[in-house]
């Protein structure tokens, strides 16, 4: 007689058979049903105790898998000792409270596929070793808290019905939520992942908050943020993507910092009448590439800016200038008119908030990138033409010094050709240079730049180039002076 149900290893434990099915298939003690246990709590825990123990001291695995748990159970080094084996509760069913407290171990924990009818706690634990919480099911609350390292542990495809707090743990190793779902609210405070930790395709139902906490790198690819999601005092020491994740309620990012690392909200969607919110954070190393900045909220924070403060800069562009355009042409087309985008956005939310300074900054940035994009496209065209001169005379009609230079060449360039005629009518060389035709042709300078007709004009070819100075390059120069200047005064 043997339970149908028990490995190789559980049949060397000679457990009693407790029922038999309609089908005559045989349960032994830790796998018949709650209601057909023959023995009472303190007996069953005891039992579980006892297997723990013996699967020590013979150093095996010592295999729980598929058993039902009846009543509360509190594994501990008190209960089972400070020699632990690899415990396997892989597809058990645990009825009621589960805890492991005050436990140290330097073997696998393996649970993946078990059942939590009531609560799971983890406190004060010490897993040296993979702890599997993979495909796990869990009706009531889940607990882990001041554990001083959990190793390489998975929640892959995971279920949490209820609240589950991570407060004080520190993950050593890899740690994957991939494909898990919590239903219930979620909450990491104190927390570090010292290693790489995966939520891609982690589906938050209520609300997620993540607090004083640290983060290596880490992927939210396609997280499903369908609560308010709540990111705050975070380090983030490693490269952290939100890359195609998905906001349905307002939420925030305050005082995140990255130090180095490239954070990316890359192709993030956002609810219809929703808003993500940064406030007190560096961005210099963020991108937004594919995602409607219109929907996001910038509070008090910075960006990366050019050596002479002047614009700001993307890590896009960046990576493009630190390799001295040699890769351009690997990086797309749309990810560089993306960019471009984003700087335009980003003057509009500057403008709309009436902060001059910041969409001057945004709109060279803007101008510069599609110059950039322009000359590298190997094409000598009418655009690039046009904001090549602009950026020469005005850099973009944002700096009037620039503009006041240029207009005060092109003065000296028609006062040289009223002079080069006025020789140039005299003949040949010695010049009779008076004190009257000076002052004649002072006077004739005056008048063609005030648009007046001159009482004395040069030879037709240098009166062509002062009436081309004085009525076209002179006046739209002292146009874009006097709108350079008037974004000066703005800002």
């Amino acid at each position: 007689m043997t339970c149908h149900l028990c490995s190789e290893s559980q049949l060397q434990e000679n457990t009693h058979i407790a029922w038999t099915d309609h089908d005559g298939n045989e349960y032994c003690i830790l796998h018949a049903p709650s209601e057909h246990k023959t023995i009472g709590q303190k007996d069953f825990n005891d039992l579980i105790f006892h297997i723990i123990k013996k699967a020590a001291d013979n150093d095996q695995w010592c295999d729980l898998s598929k058993t039902i748990f009846p009543w509360e159970i509190k594994f501990s080094n008190r209960s089972i000792g400070h020699k632990t084996p690899v415990l396997d509760f892989s597809e058990a069913t645990f009825k009621s409270d589960l805890y492991f407290v005050d436990l140290s171990t330097k073997n696998r924990l393996i649970i993946s596929n078990a059942t939590f009818e009531q609560n799971l706690v983890f406190h004060g634990v010490d897993i040296e070793d993979w702890s599997d919480f993979a495909h796990i099911a869990c009706d009531g609350e889940v607990r882990f808290q001041h554990c001083k390292t959990i190793d390489t542990a998975s929640f892959n495809s995971a279920t949490f019905r209820k609240t589950v707090v991570f407060r004080n743990v520190n993950f050593k190793n890899e740690t994957d939520f991939s494909l898990a779902t919590f239903k219930g609210s979620v909450t990491i405070e104190s927390t570090r992942f010292l290693n790489e930790s995966r939520f891609g395709q982690t589906k938050f139902e209520k609300q997620v908050t993540i607090d004083d906490s640290t983060f290596d790198k880490t992927e939210f690819i396609g997280t499903n943020f369908i609560g308010r999601a709540s990111f705050r005092d975070l380090y983030f020491f490693g490269d952290t993507t939100f890359l195609c994740a998905r906001f349905k309620e307002k939420s925030i990012f305050y005082n995140c910092k990255t130090s180095k690392y490239k954070l990316s909200f890359d192709e993030i969607k956002i609810a219809a009448d929703k808003n993500i919110t940064f406030s007190r954070m560096d961005m210099s190393n963020s991108t937004f590439l594919f995602t409607n900045v219109d929907k996001i909220r910038f509070h008090n924070v910075t960006w990366q800016l050019s050596p002479d403060g002047a614009r700001h800069v993307s890590p896009i562009e960046s990576n493009l200038q630190g390799n001295h355009d040699k890769n351009f042409r690997d990086i797309s087309e749309e990810v560089l008119q993306d960019t471009i985008n984003f700087y335009r956005q980003m003057k509009k939310k500057a403008r709309d908030t009436f902060d001059d300074e910041e969409a001057s900054r945004w709109h060279y940035s803007e101008k510069e990138l599609r110059l950039y994009k322009l000359r590298n496209s190997n094409n000598l065209s009418f655009q690039r033409i046009i904001l090549e001169t602009y950026r020469t005379i005005s850099r973009y009609g944002e700096d009037p010094l620039q503009a006041a230079e240029v207009l005060f060449y092109l003065a000296l360039l028609l006062l040289a050709s009223l002079a080069l005629g006025g020789l140039y009518a005299l003949g040949e060389p010695p010049f009779d240079i008076t004190a009257s035709r000076v002052a004649k042709g002072l006077r004739a300078f005056a008048q063609y730049a005030l648009f007046m007709k001159p009482d004395w004009s040069p030879p037709a070819f240098f009166d062509f180039i002062a009436i081309l100075l004085s009525r076209l390059l002179i006046p739209i120069q002292a146009a874009i002076f006097a709108f350079a200047l008037r974004n000066k005064l703005h800002r």
